[in-house]
């Protein structure tokens, strides 16, 4: 009876063990996307490739994704409430987005850039009369702050 209950015990944990690991289709769509798990979570796309992911700056660089010398750009500071850095936020000629000096996948539309940098969501207005409405927000807790042009 402490034999059958033994190798009931085993074949449990193997099938237990089992059902963390990724699965073969999965592991291909991440190894052509040049995309990891995390990275995916911050935005990586698994249904496009390597190239079309590392251009929006994930997966490995390429040598357009090296920031350009800061002169002459202007830049956006995060600010916590009590008036701390949280980032800081450059967006150069071609309009790539770089917060911390790590390039992060973003959008633009009508003078609005959004993107997302780990779990903070940023919106920056370019236009003069909108820029003190740029914010940033914390999409798992209740922290939000400005973002003011420097």
């Amino acid at each position: 009876m402490q034999i059958k209950m033994v190798l009931l015990g085993l074949m449990a944990c193997t099938a237990m063990n089992a059902a963390y690991a990724i699965d073969a289709k999965y592991r291909q769509q991440l190894e052509r996307s040049g995309c990891t798990q995390t990275s995916e979570a911050q935005g990586c796309d698994t249904s496009k490739t390597a190239e079309e992911n590392s251009k929006a700056g994930f997966g490995i660089p390429d040598t357009a994704a090296t920031p350009e010398p800061a002169v002459n750009q202007p830049q956006w500071i995060a600010e916590r409430s009590d008036g701390t850095t949280l980032a800081t936020i450059r967006i150069d000629q071609q309009q790539r987005v770089w917060v911390n000096e790590t390039r992060v996948a973003a959008t633009q539309k009508n003078g609005q850039f959004e993107f997302r940098q780990g779990k903070i969501d940023y919106t920056i207005f370019t236009d003069l009369e909108k820029q003190p409405q740029s914010f940033w927000s914390d999409r798992y807790s209740t922290d939000k702050g400005k973002i003011v042009l420097r």
